[in-house]
């Protein structure tokens, strides 16, 4: 995730226990700012996750890569729910289908975002998040779902409260 993820994602009232850069001075600097710990191993920012987001395309060396830390993540002992699977451009005709990756890797896809260049592209030209150029569109649509369906598993109550009355002022995707 990057520095500014990170940051929203405290803004809004979400712990970040850890992050980790392969820059050990930036990581350092951000774990400062946001009153985390500063890993020294992408594992260590692992462990500690709630939820893992692990993004695969309809590639095959993008399935492969999955297929392989899905087993790493097994032997770690990583929870099902832990690792979460999201098929970006969900949508491409690429001649490999969404099933043929899922008995690939052996396990249900999560959450799909669909392939939505020209919503992207122009709200990038324009200095604008998609999701708030166009939120009808489709890919602003699944990523909410994906928003909401990581949110949706938090757990305790008090944490829930918090991150309640943070939002009530700005939400995940609010305008700066």
């Amino acid at each position: 995730m990057g520095a500014n993820m990170a940051r929203r994602l405290k803004e809004t009232g979400f712990p970040v226990a850890a992050v980790y850069d392969l820059r050990a001075a930036s990581a350092q600097a951000l774990a400062e700012e946001l009153g985390c710990r500063a890993a020294t191993r992408l594992s260590e920012v692992t462990e500690a996750a709630d939820v893992i987001l692990t993004m695969l395309s309809l590639e095959i060396t993008s399935i492969k890569n999955m297929r392989l830390f899905l087993e790493v993540a097994d032997q770690l002992g990583y929870e099902n729910g832990k690792v979460r699977l999201v098929l970006n451009r969900a949508d491409s005709a690429l001649g490999i289908r969404v099933a043929d990756v899922e008995h690939s890797i052996g396990r249900k896809v999560d959450e799909t975002i669909v392939s939505d260049g020209r919503s992207v592209v122009y709200a990038l030209n324009r200095g604008i998040p998609f999701f708030l150029s166009n939120r009808e569109a489709q890919v602003s649509q699944d990523i909410l779902r994906l928003a909401r369906s990581v949110v949706g598993e938090r757990s305790g109550t008090a944490a829930n409260e918090g991150v309640r009355k943070s939002t009530q002022k700005r939400s995940l995707f609010a305008r700066r």
